[in-house]
This record gives C-alpha cells, sequence and structure tokens, in this order.
C-alpha cells in the first residue's frame, strides 16, 4: 500500500512518506484552533474548516486540496463545534458556542448558529440561542438544517412533542428549548421542533439521500429500557412521524450512512463497562447488524463515496479496568473493508481524532485531531483495490 500523509497547517505543510502507517507519529503542527472540524466543497477541491480559538471566538477558513494552501479566513464570535457544507457547496453552516461576558471562562456559554457565503466569507444569517448543539444535519438536496442540543445548565433536552408551525415573517427567531429542530435553509427558520417521549442524549444524527428520513441516534442513563443502553431512530421529516426504533446494547456515539441509502454505521460504547460496538445496518430490513468490531475504540465514521469502505477514528486505551473510565493512550485511524469486514490499514495519532473522512474524488482520508491538526492521508491504491491492500 502506498499512502502519503499531510498535516494542514496555519503556517506550514509537512509531507510525510508512510511505508508503514502504524508506527508514524504525528507531526506536531497546529492550525491555530484547539479544536477544529471540517466539509469539503467544489466536487471536493476545497476543505472548509472550522475551530475554535477559545470559549468567545474562532473562525472558518477554506483550504485547496490541489495545493493544501489557505484561501480564505473569517474570524467568528464564537467557537465553532460542527460544519457542513450546503448543497451545492456556496455556504457553509456553522454552530458554536460563545460566552456572553465576551471574556474566555467568564459568564453563561449561548449557542450560535449561522451560515456563511463562503465565496464572500461573510455571514449572511445568524441566531443566538440558549442551548448548545450536540450535532447538526443538512439534507443532500441543501433545503433543510437538522440540529439537537441541550439546556446550557441542566446539559438535557426534554422530550415533549412540539410543532411551531411557520408562517412567512411570523417566525420566531431564536428558542429558549433545546432539543431537536429542523430548519430551512438558508433563512434558518424553524419548520418543526421533533420530540419523542422516552429518548434522551441524542448524539448523532444522519440524512438519507432522499431527503425525506432523518437518523437519530444516542442513549443515556435514564431509567427506562431503552434509553438505558442506546437507541437508533428513524424520522420521516415529510410526515414529522417515527418510522422505527432499534435498541443497542451500548449508547451510539455517531451514524454514518451511505451515499446509496441502502446502508448504516454506527459506533458507540460504554467507558466504564469497557464494552463497545461499530455496527452495520441495513436500513430497509429488519435483520440484526453486522458487528465489525466490540472494541472501546471508535468514536466517528464515514463512508467512502463509492460506499465500500468505511473508515473509523478513536482512542488506544490503557488496560481496562471494571468500573473506571480508562485512560486515553493516543488515537487511532482505521478503514475497513465492508465486503470482508476486514480492517485493512490504520494510523496512529497523538490524541483522538475527532472527525474522520473520505473526500468526494476518493484521493484522501482526513482526520481532524484534538489540538487543532488536520491529517491528510493520500490513499493510492487502498480505495481502488482492497484486495491487494495488507494491514500493517
Amino acid at each position: 500500500m502506498n499512502i502519503q500523509r499531510h498535516v494542514l497547517s496555519g503556517l506550514f505543510l509537512s509531507l510525510l512518506p508512510l511505508s508503514s502507517p502504524g508506527a508514524t507519529e504525528p507531526s506536531d503542527v497546529i492550525t491555530g484552533y484547539y479544536t477544529a472540524t471540517y466539509d469539503f466543497a467544489n466536487a471536493g477541491n476545497i476543505l472548509v474548516v472550522g475551530g475554535a480559538r477559545d470559549e468567545t471566538a474562532g473562525g472558518i477558513e477554506t483550504w485547496s486540496m490541489l495545493n493544501f494552501q489557505r484561501r480564505k479566513r473569517a474570524d467568528l464570535r464564537c467557537a465553532v463545534h460542527q460544519l457542513r457544507v450546503v448543497p451545492p457547496g456556496s455556504h457553509a453552516v456553522f454552530a458554536g458556542a460563545r460566552s456572553n461576558s465576551g471574556r474566555p471562562g467568564l459568564g453563561a456559554v449561548n449557542g450560535l448558529l449561522g451560515v456563511l457565503n463562503l465565496s464572500t466569507m461573510q455571514v449572511n444569517r445568524e441566531l443566538e440561542i440558549d442551548f448548545l448543539f450536540h450535532a447538526i444535519a443538512v439534507t443532500p438536496n441543501g433545503k433543510y438544517l437538522i440540529t439537537v442540543g441541550s439546556d446550557v445548565e441542566s446539559g438535557d433536552h426534554p422530550l415533549e412533542t412540539e410543532h411551531h408551525n411557520v408562517q412567512s415573517g411570523t417566525h420566531p427567531t431564536s428558542i429558549t428549548r433545546p432539543g431537536i429542530e429542523v430548519r430551512k435553509l438558508p433563512d434558518l427558520a424553524i419548520v418543526s421542533h421533533i420530540q419523542f417521549p422516552g429518548f434522551e442524549n441524542v448524539n448523532s444524527l444522519a440524512c438519507g439521500p432522499e431527503n425525506k428520513i432523518c437518523f437519530l441516534a444516542g442513549g443515556s442513563t435514564a431509567d427506562n429500557e431503552i434509553a438505558a443502553n442506546g437507541f437508533l431512530a428513524q424520522w420521516d421529516l415529510e410526515r414529522r412521524s417515527l418510522v422505527s426504533i432499534r435498541k443497542t446494547t451500548v449508547p451510539i456515539w455517531r451514524l454514518a450512512v451511505t451515499h446509496s441509502g441502502q446502508q448504516l454505521a454506527s459506533a458507540g460504547g460504554n467507558l466504564t463497562e469497557g464494552a463497545g460496538e461499530l455496527l452495520v445496518w441495513d436500513v430497509h430490513a429488519s435483520k440484526k447488524p453486522v458487528i465489525l468490531t466490540t472494541s472501546l475504540d471508535t468514536f466517528d465514521i464515514a463512508y467512502s463515496p463509492d460506499d465500500r469502505f468505511l473508515i473509523s477514528s478513536g482512542v488506544r486505551l490503557e488496560q481496562l479496568v471494571a468500573g473506571r473510565v480508562p485512560e486515553p493512550a493516543g488515537g487511532v485511524i482505521k478503514i475497513w473493508d465492508l465486503a470482508s469486514g476486514r480492517e485493512v490499514w490504520r494510523a496512529k495519532t497523538k490524541n483522538l481524532c475527532v472527525k474522520v473522512a473520505f473526500s468526494p474524488d476518493a484521493k484522501y482520508a482526513v482526520a481532524s485531531e484534538i489540538g487543532g491538526r488536520i491529517h491528510i492521508w493520500t490513499l493510492r491504491d487502498i480505495v481502488t483495490d482492497a484486495g491487494n491492500s495488507t494491514r500493517p
């Protein structure tokens, strides 16, 4: 396997050959943010990076995937934690947090939701909201934004049904009640507020390619049969109704859906019990999911453009001790061949990578590490011919 790694930085670019990916330590190169997330625009030629410098400030940058040079930057009055490029790619929606005192570490923290024009790097729409965002998702047609958040003080989101009938010019500019919202793009008007009793801590959202199904997953320690473990639910955005719910043995942290919409992957775990699951689900069948691994080392996941591979990020943990949360020993990136269920490649990082993805042209695997580093691996033959790839 021929793989190279690029480390994206606000200062310089490091190109390192990886003859043995698992043995190479990441370079200490920082983007300028202590956390960073990203998405792709312009058919994968542009990497859109959002990040946080402190509790009060962050920004969004665009980078060329052709020469790995920074193109544009917008400084924002919030720490950016979630970012999605809105199809067809002229705008990005971001969610973040800011201290209303204007000073790091002081005052209450509010959520901020905005839409940025990627050509002018100007914010077209911005809302300050009294809760923080766990996850956001954009429908493939770019018409709707789905968000999930929780109250700043309590940390939970009450699950009771509420629907906002939006008329032109009469929709609220913000909402103080936490939960799952569907908003129209680009004006961020609320279309509906999704709640269903008995489920807490929705950690991840994903949209199907037909623009009508939203997948929600999570779990909690609440005293009910499903939420005490984990759950995976399908919500019909058009009918505003629940389609199905499936139970899992551990809370789900992240979801990914194939570009065909036929398959889902979920990653989750319970740190105190040392239990983890990386599962592959058939969306339209009720059969049991395929288990790729039960190790507690998967945090984020994403499918390759042809849906044949899955990339995952996680932590390398010290020896598990029952009843005690293990200390992380570093991060690990893995690529899985879904036809065989085999892990075909891995690389180590110094810290956990909070986001991983394949570029839309399948030329790169990208990982954003805690501390602000963004690693970009060039995939020469791993995606086109997994049969000839070997695990290091």
